[in-house]
């Protein structure tokens, strides 16, 4: 991994920790933080699920997974995901990481 990428996952895993955090203490879901590798590279994610439920089909997450100079960013229901969007590494900051969270816990929730 270069060094851009390894600070870009170094971001991504600080801010998705405290968005777990932050969830959880609110009592709006229950969240972890998952590693998944592709042939892309290794990629993290935020996974949400319901806090009376543990079902898998119920679970709701995004992934962050590296592509070159750029972050692929797949939203998933019951482990089914969609691509979402691709950034370019530089564009990347907590603010935009932050928003794609918020849109997360609105899918979550419908």
């Amino acid at each position: 991994m270069s060094d851009t990428s390894v600070a870009i996952h170094g971001l991504i895993h600080n801010v998705l920790s405290r968005c777990r955090n932050e969830i959880e203490e609110a009592g709006q879901a229950n969240a972890s933080i998952e590693w998944q590798r592709k042939m892309t590279g290794l990629g993290i994610g935020l996974t949400l699920w319901s806090t009376r439920t543990s079902s898998l089909k119920q679970r709701v997450g995004i992934v962050f997974q590296p592509n070159g100079n750029q972050m692929a960013v797949e939203m998933f229901r019951g482990g089914h995901a969609q691509p979402f969007d691709v950034f370019n590494l530089e564009d990347l900051n907590e603010e935009v990481i932050r928003s794609l969270i918020t849109r997360l816990l609105v899918e979550a929730s419908s």
